[in-house]
């Protein structure tokens, strides 16, 4: 059985609460990204769905499918630039048109 370390040889604990400090480098009222998934069409390009998203209301993680039935007949470009130019109460509205179109496709 070997002796037990000496004190003039003991090294740092990795349980020291040093090594527990969390340091983060985040302003104040900004969203943890950690908690807010990608949505369809971010996903789907594979990049970081950012706050601003115009998508991302409308087509969240769980409603991938429509997103690709509108995809393929409108694009990404044509559905950002429309939502864009308009209100956001009439965003809505415009969603469920891209939705019809699609599927009268």
């Amino acid at each position: 059985m070997p002796p037990p370390p000496s004190a003039s040889h003991s090294h740092p604990s990795p349980y020291s609460t040093t090594s527990m400090v969390r340091y983060t480098n985040k302003e104040e009222g900004e969203e943890n990204n950690a908690s807010r998934h990608a949505c369809a069409a971010c996903r789907h390009l594979k990049k970081k769905c950012k706050k601003d998203c115009v998508l991302a209301p409308y087509f969240p993680t769980e409603k991938t499918k429509q997103y690709f039935i509108v995809h393929k007949v409108l694009g990404y470009n044509i559905m950002t630039k429309m939502l864009s130019n308009l209100v956001e109460q009439e965003r809505n509205e415009a969603v469920e048109s891209f939705q019809w179109e699609a599927m009268m496709w």
